[in-house]
């Protein structure tokens, strides 16, 4: 086997290997905290990982996995609607990964309006369909937009995490001789030498293709 082989083979071993871990996260976390992952009223902390697809594709796979697993619990409607609506908001968020904020959207708007559906084929649940989009999307919106973002600021100014989240990433240098090197020029470093927040909203310079 010649070394880009090797190379190759290394790196698909550590993509499935990502997409085995994201997904038992996930599952682990929904299954965990379940009295607040399921019903219309919920905050399932296992969504603070939707943003991930931001970083590769492989996370598409591995939340619509997890999804499919943690949702054992609602039944067969849950496991394919959810998944479905898994499925559909991280193609699109890995889609909109380059744009500012819009990125975290598809995962709130999404199952907002797909969860819902599952609700309707329970007879315990009397709500109408538009009072729990209602719900389900608040729910959403503060995972996200607390954890969720939190999540993405902290992969993308740790050098170290980002490396782990995205093997493929080169570190950028960042002593005082290497301020003129081009990867340092692509994106502005803070004080401590990581990834600044203002180039945390723009994916386009340093997106892991």
């Amino acid at each position: 086997m010649t070394m880009q082989n090797q190379a190759t083979l290394r790196r698909r071993t550590v993509r499935l290997t990502r997409i085995a871990a994201i997904a038992g996260l996930y599952v682990a976390i929904t299954y965990l905290l379940a009295p607040i992952s399921f019903g219309p009223i919920q905050f399932r902390l296992s969504e603070t990982l939707a943003i991930l697809p931001i970083f590769g594709w492989e996370y598409v796979a591995a939340l619509t996995v997890g999804v499919f697993f943690g949702n054992i619990p609602g039944g067969p409607v849950d496991m394919v609607v959810g998944t479905l609506a898994t499925l559909i908001a991280a193609v699109l968020t890995r889609l909109l990964r380059k744009a500012p904020v819009l990125p975290f959207l598809p995962p709130i708007i999404v199952n907002a309006l797909m969860v819902p559906i599952i609700f309707l084929t329970i007879d315990d649940i009397t709500s109408p369909y538009w009072l729990n989009v209602l719900t389900v999307g608040f729910g959403q919106t503060v995972v996200i937009f607390t954890a969720g973002v939190a999540l993405y600021l902290a992969i993308k100014r740790n050098r170290r995490l980002y490396g782990m989240v995205c093997p493929d990433f080169m570190p950028i240098t960042t002593t005082v001789a290497d301020k003129e090197h081009p990867a340092a020029k692509a994106a502005p470093l803070s004080r401590e030498g990581n990834i600044s927040a203002a180039d945390c909203f723009a994916d386009a310079r340093n997106d892991n293709e």
